[in-house]
């Protein structure tokens, strides 16, 4: 009855799918039911390469690992449970809503946006970021760069495989054009700066690139170095190098030494190509960006062992042999029955069936649009690499959901890790099988390495750390914006929770000194007029000492750097058509706004009592109430607020409100109390079931510069760690930053901090291994 019942449903499903889409859908069966003229695979039979094309219907026996099967179905999901069918359709991985998808368009110079400076991406495929780590690092890149304020173009040539990579490029605003046509054209449209990925397009692109547009600032990512990964290769296979590789490294470094500039994954990797090319190309380090959300599942929830791997990449078919033919026969097989193998790739070869085969408990999986479920899901990833290059983007991953991985010093490359800290390295297989078991039993090792491993990452390649990269990149090679307050020492880092041991100490009250004030970028004079240094620093220009750190803290959000002034915010804010929201309508960096930013792009309200709705007019202002804003969702690129947190009652749902109204990758900038010794917030007043205030500690009360005459309650004074976790735990970045600066009035005394937060861009869950 239930495959008669299912049959019927999955027939109607498939018509539908059919009708809708006008295609017929590629179906996963785990149930095994017969549907005769469909395209009908089981991961368990002979038809595994099938799983390289997208699946669009999964048939699964039980919801019990619904998240894995929604990464493998691209449209629908059909779900067996508890003798009954559930249809669920799901939103496409992809991001793709239909399938009308356009082609690569023929160039024509007025389809390139005409703002910012232009920069041309040119590759020999599609950023395919959801198949393989290079595809990822380029369209991490192309957005650090559109997020920078530049207008982005894409010259490739691809098939019809590649056309949902077009749709979506398109709508981040990139255009793309084919490269084996037209490109002489493309190139008479005199772009700033061109980034080439891969030496052997270099090798092919540069000429004409210095014939046609010879002022063309030209960067060529490496992705990773070939000739070291070849070198490695062969000695592993042939334990010589062959004669073709004096061929291949020679051209491999002449590319590089007619382009401008290289990029790197690793530190590592950029000294190589300095030091090979007697410093005649620089060379620099840029990290690949990563910032998944930590899983959700405890290490008892947890099963089975991860392979990952991009089988288009020839040292994942060696590292799969080396795994199953010198590292398996190892394990225990009762751990195997607790924890399966499961391989994820990319385009498995003939090597890789035959390496796998048909063995209990190993499961070969294929291609998957996400591989981030399975992660969050898997116990232990494995990475058994004998050779490469750069950074393995599966242990970047593995490591930020907080999945340890056992792995060999090839694949800890370039990453910073610490064995027994961050992660397990093996120098054998015997080292490597001992090191998996071990995982899998010894859960406070686990903890620790999950732990341990995802703040590494965060810190090394969480979005603040890699766009700060990024712009200084931009800055050595004379393309990243220049700021009025460039030679300003500006001290800034990262809040920690520990107390600085040094503070810029100044005279007592009404002391005056020179400096520059960062509203325009003129010189000042700033005059101390009290002890709470955060507010009684005054400039003459009419800011006080918290006002300047929060320029400082949305100069960081937007720019990457702390230099810029608010006039030079405001140009970009302009220049990039941003939409902007502070919850105050009086006050210096409130009027400069207002005065600077176009009208239909700034927003400002004030709050003035329960008695009104949100979005109400009162006194010729807009009345919004930061638990209930009237706002659609998404409306804005960044909200500021200015010591307005600490008087909400219901902060979480606040919280929960700015980032519903912020756009994908918008920032929420604010200054609230903050107590560094705070191990969560100190709630000193609430409000009962009746609207009533009852206070739970001595009741504290703030200046209203709306009402002077009135003051207002403060419900709550903040712990970082407090504020960490809700905002990450809406999706978002948290970065508290330290400001202190003598020279912009900045005297940081009290340790206050502005806090950053960042909405994830929609297109994060993207990923796959390299």
């Amino acid at each position: 009855m239930i495959a008669e019942k299912l049959i019927a449903h999955l027939n109607k499903l498939l018509d539908q799918y059919q009708a809708r889409y006008d295609r017929q859908p590629y179906v996963l069966d785990l149930v095994g039911v017969s549907m005769p003229g469909h395209n009908i695979f089981s991961p368990l039979g002979n038809e595994l390469h099938y799983l390289d094309k997208t699946i669009d219907i999964v048939v699964a026996p039980s919801s019990h690992d619904r998240a894995v099967l929604r990464a493998l179905a691209r449209w629908a999901l059909v779900i067996v449970d508890d003798q009954e069918v559930v249809v669920e359709w799901s939103e496409p991985v992809t991001e793709i809503s239909d399938t009308s998808i356009p082609k690569i368009k023929s160039f024509a110079a007025s389809s390139l946006p005409s703002n910012g400076k232009r920069v041309l991406f040119v590759a020999p495929t599609l950023p395919e970021y959801d198949r393989e780590g290079g595809g990822v690092r380029l369209y991490y890149l192309l957005r650090l760069f559109l997020q920078s304020g530049y207008s982005v173009a894409y010259a490739t040539d691809h098939d019809e495989s590649g056309e949902r990579y077009v749709r979506h490029l398109n709508t981040l605003g990139v255009q793309v054009y084919p490269l084996s046509t037209n490109f002489d054209k493309l190139l008479r449209s005199q772009f700033d700066l061109i980034v080439i990925a891969f030496w052997n397009v270099a090798s092919f692109v540069i000429p004409p690139i210095r014939a046609i547009s010879p002022k063309t600032y030209i960067v060529i990512d490496s992705i990773d170095l070939h000739f070291l990964r070849e070198a490695r290769a062969m000695f592993t296979e042939y334990n010589q190098l062959l004669p073709e590789f004096a061929e291949n490294v020679a051209g491999e470094l002449n590319a590089y030494l007619q382009a401008d500039t290289v990029l790197t994954v690793s530190q590592k990797e950029a000294a190589l190509i300095n030091n090979l090319c007697a410093s005649r190309t620089k060379a620099f380090d840029l990290p690949d960006l990563e910032f998944s959300q930590p899983s959700p599942y405890k290490f008892d929830e947890r099963k089975g062992i991860l392979f990952i791997g991009n089988f288009r990449h020839s040292p994942n078919i060696d590292a799969i042999q080396y795994f199953m033919y010198e590292i398996v026969p190892l394990l225990d097989p009762a751990i195997l029955r607790k924890h399966p193998i499961y391989v994820v790739g990319n385009g498995p070869t003939s090597e890789v069936f035959e390496a796998v085969g048909n063995r209990d408990n190993i499961y070969l999986l294929g291609w998957v649009p996400s591989v981030v479920p399975y992660i969050e899901r898997a116990c232990v990833t494995v990475a058994p690499l004998r050779y490469g290059a750069g950074i393995k983007r599966k242990l970047l991953l593995a490591l930020t959901i907080g999945t340890p991985t056992v792995t060999t010093p090839i694949g800890a490359e370039g990453l910073g890790l610490t064995h027994e800290e961050h992660i397990l390295i093996g120098q054998d297989s015997v080292e490597l099988a001992c090191f998996i078991e071990r995982l899998l039993i010894d859960s406070d090792l686990w903890h620790k390495l999950a732990k341990k491993g995802r703040e590494h990452m965060l810190a090394t390649h969480g979005y603040d750390a890699v766009h700060r990269q990024f712009m200084d990149v931009l800055k050595k090679i004379k393309l990243a914006p220049r700021f009025k307050l460039e030679q300003v020492s500006i001290d800034y880092e990262v809040f920690n929770g520990v107390t600085r041991s040094s503070m810029p100490k100044l005279a007592s009250p009404d002391t005056d000194w020179e400096g520059y004030c960062n509203l325009v970028g003129e010189k000042t004079v700033f005059t101390i007029k009290g002890t709470n240094l955060r507010e009684t620093v005054y400039a003459k220009t009419g800011t006080f000492n918290r006002q300047r750190q929060l320029i400082c803290g949305l100069s960081m959000a937007l720019l990457g750097v702390p230099h810029a002034t608010l006039e030079e915010i405001c140009q970009y804010i302009n220049d990039h058509r941003l939409t902007i929201y502070t919850a105050e309508a009086n006050g210096t960096i409130f009027n400069y706004l207002r005065n600077h930013i176009k009208p239909d792009h700034f927003y400002f309200s004030e709050y003035f009592g329960d008695q009104y709705t949100s979005g109400e007019i009162v006194n010729n202002i807009r009345h919004e109430d930061l638990q209930r804003l009237s706002f659609p969702d998404e409306t804005f690129d960044i909200v500021l607020t200015a010591e307005v947190m600490e008087h909400i009652p219901d902060v979480p749902k606040a919280e929960g409100e700015i980032v519903r109204v912020l756009k994908s990758g918008g920032v929420y900038c604010f200054t609230t109390p903050v107590a560094p010794y705070l191990e969560h917030d100190q709630i000193k007043a609430q409000l009962d079931e009746n609207g009533n205030i009852q206070y739970l500690t001595e009741p504290d009360y703030h200046g209203d510069p709306v009402r002077p005459e009135e003051r207002i309650l403060v419900f709550r004074v903040f712990s970082h760690r407090d504020l960490s976790r809700r905002f990450e735990a809406l999706g978002c970045t948290y970065i508290p930053y330290y400001f202190s600066s003598s020279s912009l009035g900045i005297i940081n005394a009290h340790f206050d901090t502005v806090q950053v937060v960042r909405k994830l861009s929609s297109g994060a869950g993207d990923h796959s291994g390299k």
